[in-house]
């Protein structure tokens, strides 16, 4: 169980901003692209119905949680990636 300490941290970071690190706005952009990619190919693959726009919705929530988790999680080291096979902050 979180103490109120780590509850309390965990809300303030939610509502804080976060500066983005080197390297991040491009990953927020390669998400989002994607993300339009496959909400693209549902508009024109699927017939127009209440269950075509829960899919864009979830699309843009899943793109939204997927930038805030490298918003909020990411402190001065990135994740390993194909271009960053070392996990620190590329030269």
């Amino acid at each position: 169980m979180k103490t109120t300490k780590e509850i309390m941290d965990s809300i303030v970071s939610r509502f804080t901003y976060h500066k983005p690190l080197l390297g991040q706005p491009e990953r927020y952009s390669e998400i989002r692209q994607k993300a339009l990619d496959l909400a693209t190919l549902i508009i024109a693959a699927c017939p127009q119905s209440m269950e075509v726009w829960e899919a864009i919705k979830k699309i843009d929530e899943c793109a939204m949680w997927a930038n805030a988790s490298i918003a909020r999680h990411e402190n001065a080291v990135r994740p390993k990636s194909p271009n960053n096979v070392d996990g620190g902050q590329p030269e």
